[in-house]
Order: C-alpha cells, then sequence, then structure tokens
C-alpha cells in the first residue's frame, strides 16, 4: 500500500492510493490531498484486516440484477403463493429502484421510494419488505456492506378486516349455500381452517371418534394452478378439537370414501378451487339470503376465533387452534374480543374498594 505524488501536464499536483485485494489484484484511487489519500488507505487496510473489504466493482451491480439472482435461489424455497406475492411486490420496486447501481442507494432514496409508492399500506409495506430481503442478500454476498433499507419509516399496516358472524349467522349462512357447501362453511367457521386446508383435507386426516381434525396439508392457488403441499407454516400443521355439529357434516361428507380421498372434492373430482366454490354455491346469494353483507370464505375462519373466545377460550388457545406462528397475530386480530373484560375488571375493582371484599 503506498500513497504516491503525481502533477498532471496541467501541473495539478494529485495524489494516487495504491493497495491490493485478497486476491492480489491492484486498485488505485485519486485524490486532490494527501491526507485524504492516507485516509481513504487507513480506511482500505482495516477493512482487508478485519476481512470486511468489499469491492467496490461489486457495487455496480443493479438492484434488478440483484432480484434476478436472488429470486433464482431463494424463491424456490418458497411456498407458491410466496412466490407469487413476491414477484408481485418487485413489480412495484423495478421502474423506480431496479436501475440503481446498488453501492449508490442510500437510505434517502428508499424513504422516497415507500413515500411515493401511490399503493395502499399493505402494498408498500410488501414492497419494503422484499426490496430490504433483496438487500439482505447482497450484504450476505459482499456486494455491500450494510442494507440501507433498514431504519426506512413504514406506513401503518391496514387494520384486519373486521367481518365476524354470531353463531346464528353462520348457521344460516351454511343454511342457505345449501348441501354443495354446507360442510366446508363450517369447517371454516367452527374449525378455524383456511381454505386451503379445506380443500386439501382428506378422509385419513379425520379421527371423528375422538372429535378430531389433524391439518397436514393445504392446496394453494398460484399463477393459475393448485399446488398441493404442506400446510402455511410449522404450526398450521396441528389438530382441532370439532364440535358435534362439524363431526356430523363430515361423517356424511366421508361416507364409503378411501382414506386418501378428498373429503370436499370439487364436483368433478380433484382439488376444488375456491372461486369455483363460491360459483357453485351461488356464494353472494347465499349471504344475502342468510342477512350478511360482504362475507368472504376467509372471514368464516375469523369467525371461529370469536366464536372460540366466545366460548372461553383465551388467546393461547385461538392461537394454537388456528394455527398462527405467533401470538402477536392472533392478538392483532383477536384483541379487541376481550374489550368488554375491561368492564368486568372495573365492577370487581368497585367490589373490592367500595364494599371491601376481599380480593
Amino acid at each position: 500500500m503506498a500513497v504516491e505524488r503525481r502533477t498532471t501536464k496541467a501541473g495539478r499536483v494529485r495524489w494516487y492510493a495504491r493497495y491490493y485485494d485478497p486476491t492480489g489484484r491492484e486498485h488505485a484511487k485519486v485524490f486532490d490531498t494527501k491526507r485524504a489519500a492516507e485516509h481513504f488507505l487507513s480506511n482500505q487496510r482495516e477493512s482487508l484486516r478485519s476481512s470486511s473489504w468489499i469491492d467496490p466493482k461489486a457495487g455496480r451491480t443493479t438492484l434488478d440484477e440483484l432480484w434476478k439472482t436472488y429470486a433464482a435461489e431463494q424463491l424456490p424455497q418458497r411456498r407458491p403463493t410466496t412466490r407469487q406475492n413476491y414477484q408481485a411486490a418487485w413489480r412495484n420496486v423495478s421502474p423506480v429502484l431496479g436501475a440503481y447501481p446498488v453501492g449508490r442507494l442510500r437510505n434517502s432514496d428508499v424513504q422516497r421510494f415507500v413515500n411515493d409508492l401511490d399503493k395502499g399500506p399493505d402494498t408498500v409495506r410488501m414492497a419494503h419488505r422484499v426490496l430490504a430481503l433483496v438487500l439482505d442478500n447482497a450484504v450476505a454476498r459482499r456486494l455491500v456492506t450494510t442494507n440501507v433499507s433498514k431504519g426506512v419509516a413504514l406506513p401503518a399496516a391496514a387494520a384486519p378486516r373486521d367481518r365476524i358472524l354470531t353463531s346464528s349467522q353462520l348457521l344460516a349462512l351454511a343454511e342457505a349455500v345449501g348441501t354443495a357447501g354446507r360442510g366446508q362453511v363450517l369447517a371454516m367457521g367452527l374449525a378455524g381452517l383456511r381454505w386451503s386446508e379445506v380443500a386439501a383435507l382428506r378422509v385419513g386426516a379425520l379421527h371423528l371418534d375422538g372429535r378430531r381434525l389433524h391439518v397436514v396439508a393445504a392446496a394453494t392457488e398460484a399463477g393459475g394452478r393448485i399446488h398441493l403441499g404442506p400446510p402455511k407454516s410449522r404450526t398450521s400443521r396441528r389438530y382441532v378439537a370439532l364440535p358435534s355439529l362439524l363431526v356430523d357434516e363430515l361423517v356424511v361428507a366421508a361416507d364409503g370414501k378411501a382414506p386418501d380421498a378428498l373429503v370436499f372434492p370439487a364436483p368433478g373430482g380433484g382439488v376444488d378451487r375456491v372461486g369455483n366454490f363460491r360459483r357453485r354455491t351461488r356464494w353472494d346469494t347465499a349471504v344475502t339470503k342468510a342477512g350478511l353483507v360482504d362475507v368472504t370464505p376467509h372471514d368464516l375462519r375469523r369467525t371461529f376465533g370469536s366464536l372460540a373466545r366466545a366460548a372461553g377460550a383465551d388467546l393461547r388457545y385461538i392461537q394454537k387452534a388456528m394455527g398462527h406462528s405467533s401470538i402477536t397475530t392472533t392478538s392483532r386480530i383477536y384483541a379487541h374480543l376481550y374489550d368488554t373484560e375491561l368492564d368486568a375488571v372495573a365492577d370487581a375493582l368497585d367490589r373490592i374498594t367500595r364494599q371491601g371484599e376481599a380480593p
């Protein structure tokens, strides 16, 4: 490593900082002052000593090029629906930041991208999440030293959809869809299954004598194709306790079928799709007939959480029964179900303080 003084033809003095990378290749950078050149060389010496040195040319790689590498290496390990969501998210990133060399990207650039993306909060947050993953990959590959997307202010997540049915409304909807969909409605509303789990449910996963159902598979739809595989997460693989009403429904649906047969197949055989289910059952008409408005099949899963809480279950049970990977997810969706307990606690405190009752 050395700093060399040179004079240009125009008589200007310049300072060249030269050093060798770990492969023995020489690098040089020109400065106006000797002090700046020595400071740069000192930084390079320290980064080489600590094995944190980054090749300056690596920073020329564009974000679109990084995405292609990330997609090829990482997306095959993701669920089909996750791959589809990540690809859609990058389509929001690419037009704005795709041509950026990663070494030039700054935290302020990412913040401006987030601020200017004219999409809903969940779409903005997903775009930022995928960008952060791509930059994490760039750090791991030693193309840059830090992930500049960290610390960016994001819009608040959208409030969870609040369409929760009462038990009577759930039963009315099950009656309105009729035999073409009653079992599926009750499986979502009384067992908390996702549609993908209902569609992949096989007879062998039913343990009706013990009033249990084992969730071991999911049928997700992505890119117009059905993908059969494990449930959404490790915690989604679970046993669910069944009320007698659902047991009776499943006994009928599974009658005479082999263990590997689908409990709720499509009319022509094979895995049922939620869009076909809605058309076949005339879902919107059934919702109106049941006296309801703007209800989706996924709202029935949320209904299960509400009914379980009304039956006395705490958040930990609801988390386990619904297969949430985190209690935070459960509490974000269902914490409002505890609001009525505030009055009960206040009343109990009144009794203790005013009437002298022991706690």
